[in-house]
């Protein structure tokens, strides 16, 4: 992405820039920022909550945090497997996948 001075940024870092704070549209537009953040909203009230969204202080930056976590929940179902191995520390990703092959073998010994 190319900023205005001239400089790249990263996707990434625009997507962290985007998400920070908290999600917290207006109590009344909950779900239409929800859908229109995932896409499934559709017709008149699609266009009623851009237009909202694009004047309320409150729906506009929930609308952008709702849209940067998609895209970086997205990004990471996308990542190989072994990805995951790099999203966290060594010692961190041992104790976890320590836990998780106890977890499976505890539910094969109750299964079988």
């Amino acid at each position: 992405m190319m900023r205005k001075n001239g400089e790249t940024q990263a996707p990434n870092q625009e997507i962290e820039a985007l998400d920070e704070g908290p999600i917290e549209p207006c109590e009344h537009m909950t779900n239409q920022i929800n859908s229109l953040a995932d896409g499934t909203l559709h017709g008149v009230i699609k266009h009623f909550t851009r237009f909202h969204a694009w004047h309320c202080g409150k729906c506009s930056p929930a609308l952008r945090r709702l849209i940067a976590l998609r895209t970086r929940v997205i990004t990471l179902r996308q990542l190989p497997r072994d990805a995951e191995r790099n999203l966290l520390p060594v010692a961190r990703y041992s104790a976890l996948k320590k836990a998780m092959d106890a977890l499976e073998s505890g539910e094969e010994s109750s299964n079988g």
